[in-house]
């Protein structure tokens, strides 16, 4: 399904730059995170998420300019591959770590976020600090991506800024899928963060309120992002009665 410039500027909200650099941008070649993939920004969350996360990191301050620099980007996407190859190739998580260490080391310009990042994956093991990482571990399942951010010339309290629209985005999709999935996940036995909230309907209104609390978060650096996102929500409440009864 082809995601237009048109549809992120106007229903996300997204910068038309940025909209336009990765829908036009070419699928990286011999990328795992692509595999298969004819469109940069193919359908799923996936890759919708990542020019709605750098319009974020624009809308806090960053230099568009340097966000949209071909070696930040190339590396960004070799963190993606690398992610890639955890779910189509079996790389172990640590070994995903590892290799995120060794792409960006050489060029890290954030280190408060560096640091911090080492904390969390490699002295706690992936257990949240004070500014890294959800009490519900599924939703913290993308934050090896963060690794990409480091070589972005951001100060402390700018990354500090960013790191509350990081979480809301990505429990946003992460959630939603899950609240989609529930009855499958529940049946084939997959990991749900539905799961950490507690059992049947009850579960379901605790996420679903987590949700309204994150899309207001969005909703104060992108209104239109945040509405898209209620009036996503609303439909599948619509459309998943069943998880109700």
């Amino acid at each position: 399904m082809f995601t237009s410039t048109r549809f992120l500027t106007e229903q996300l909200g997204v910068d038309t730059d940025v909209a336009a650099f990765f829908v036009d941008r070419r699928v990286p070649p011999d990328n795992v995170y692509w595999r298969d993939r004819k469109l940069y920004v193919a359908s799923g969350t996936g890759y919708l998420f990542i020019p709605i996360i750098y319009d974020i990191l624009l809308r806090v301050g960053v230099d568009k300019a340097i966000l949209l620099e071909e070696d930040h980007v190339c590396r960004m996407e070799w963190v993606l591959d690398s992610a890639g190859k955890v779910e189509f190739e079996n790389l172990s998580g640590v070994g995903h770590i590892l290799t995120c260490v060794k792409l960006m080391e050489p060029v890290v310009r954030n280190e408060w976020l560096w640091n911090g990042l080492q904390e969390y994956f490699i002295i706690r093991n992936g257990e949240p600090t004070r500014w890294l990482g959800r009490a519900i571990h599924p939703l913290n399942r993308a934050d090896t991506f963060l690794f990409s951010l480091c070589d972005l010339p951001m100060n402390e309290l700018l990354t500090q800024a960013f790191i509350p629209y990081w979480y809301a985005l990505i429990a946003a999709f992460l959630l939603m899928d899950d609240i989609v999935d529930w009855d499958i996940d529940k049946q084939q036995g997959e990991e749900n963060a539905i799961r950490f909230l507690g059992e049947g309907s009850e579960a379901v209104r605790k996420a679903i309120e987590m949700l309204r609390g994150d899309f207001e978060t969005l909703s104060n650096i992108n209104p239109a992002l945040g509405a898209y996102f209620g009036a996503s929500l609303q439909k599948q409440i619509k459309k998943l009665s069943n998880l109700w009864r």
